[in-house]
């Protein structure tokens, strides 16, 4: 079976509302405790500050997908590209987390050729659930 993943919107709708608002937030803030008061045309310059946020927040989580087949597992993302790992090659699975944190964020799949990171928390709790899956499969053609 076919699967293919991306974000879901509930993940954009978060992340997107959060970094405009923070952004708006740090743009404006100066603005509105200038002396004397900015010109609209500086007040104009500044708004497009959030805009390009939420955009690039939007193109980054756009790059997420995880793509599932019997036989491959395929990641892409914006900083790491497109990755393409044949199950019956993989030789080592964990999860990983940053600094020893309790939540996990990443699993880390090696073949002998390559090791890939995936960043499973922006995927909906279906994809992950089927990547642990397959994961938990491979370790079994393994033993």
């Amino acid at each position: 079976m076919h699967r293919t993943y991306s974000v879901p919107i509930s993940t954009f709708v978060v992340l997107g509302v959060f970094s405009f608002g923070l952004s708006l937030l740090l743009m404006f803030a100066p603005v509105f405790y200038s002396v004397p008061p900015p010109s609209v045309t500086k007040i104009f310059i500044f708004s497009t500050f959030p805009i390009g946020v939420l955009a690039a927040v939007f193109w980054w989580l756009s790059r997420f997908q995880l793509t599932i087949t019997p036989d491959t597992l395929i990641y892409s993302s914006l900083f790491s590209g497109k990755h393409t790992v044949r199950l019956s090659e993989i030789t080592d699975c964990r999860l990983m987390s940053q600094n020893g944190q309790f939540a996990a964020k990443w699993i880390e799949v090696k073949t002998s050729a390559a090791t890939l990171v995936i960043n499973f928390r922006v995927f909906s709790r279906e994809a992950r659930n089927d990547l642990f899956k397959l994961i938990k499969t491979s370790d079994h053609r393994r033993a």
